[in-house]
């Protein structure tokens, strides 16, 4: 799940089986975004070579947390050692910028909260149907939270 911005709305879903990691599906879901991407917030399990190259490429800065056992070593992907040796230069920096993280992780929670962490449908099909009506229904909220936000805001309301 992609979530950004002030009102959190979801930008891209990938609807998978709770065993599946996260690591491989970052790429499909940065693919639904168009234009650019910024800077890219992960925890360790999206942290791959793979995955911070595919931002750079992008255009944007990978910020992945690193495993504890992993090197710096770029194995063919330049845009890992660049991300590594940007947090040994400046922890604090890097750190800050990570932390944006806390952004998703609060979208998440707030989506849980508004549709139910739980999905009534029993079969795979109708769960990732009932998984993207909640996301619309969501971001349809959203956007209506984020209207009058702004209409106050020019003290319309």
């Amino acid at each position: 799940m992609e979530i950004k911005g002030p009102e959190k709305p979801i930008y891209s879903i990938e609807v998978t089986k709770a065993t599946r990691h996260d690591s491989p599906l970052l790429i499909p879901l940065l693919e639904q975004i168009n234009g650019e991407i910024g800077d890219v917030c992960g925890d360790k399990g999206l942290s791959s070579r793979r995955n911070a190259q595919y931002i750079a490429k992008r255009g944007g800065t990978p910020f992945l947390m690193m495993k504890k056992n992993s090197t710096r070593k770029s194995k063919g992907y330049p845009a890992w050692r660049k991300m590594h040796k940007s947090r040994e230069k400046d922890e604090k920096a890097w750190d800050k910028r990570y932390h944006k993280r806390s952004n998703s992780e609060a979208g998440f929670s707030s989506f849980k909260q508004q549709t139910n962490s739980y999905l009534s449908s029993r079969n795979r099909k109708c769960q990732t149907n009932e998984t993207w009506l909640k996301t619309i229904g969501y971001n349809i909220r959203q956007l209506i939270h984020r209207t009058i936000r702004l209409a106050v805001t020019r003290g319309e309301l």
